[in-house]
């Protein structure tokens, strides 16, 4: 399982998520990518992001859950937690 996070490095709540998404990737033992929006626009375009933060949960490889938002600790674990289940 993987947590991309989609982010900017002008964006504050983007900074605010970092050690959220740091700390659940560890907890959780999933792996955890940035994917910055001034250098790697393509995949923005890709997967439909058009805010950030965003993050979108993938199991593998494909695309299952998007959270849109700065979304608390509890919200993104539980959406992990989910996933992981299935």
């Amino acid at each position: 399982m993987e947590m991309v996070v989609f982010t900017s490095k002008d964006c504050v709540p983007c900074q605010k998520l970092k050690p959220i998404a740091e700390q659940l990737a560890k907890e959780n033992q999933i792996k955890l990518r940035y994917v910055d929006r001034e250098n790697e626009r393509p995949e923005f375009h890709k997967y439909g992001i058009y805010s950030v933060p965003s993050i979108i949960l993938f199991k593998s490889g494909v695309p299952m859950q998007t959270i849109i938002g700065l979304a608390n600790k509890l919200t993104i674990d539980s959406k992990i937690k989910k996933l992981k289940e299935e």
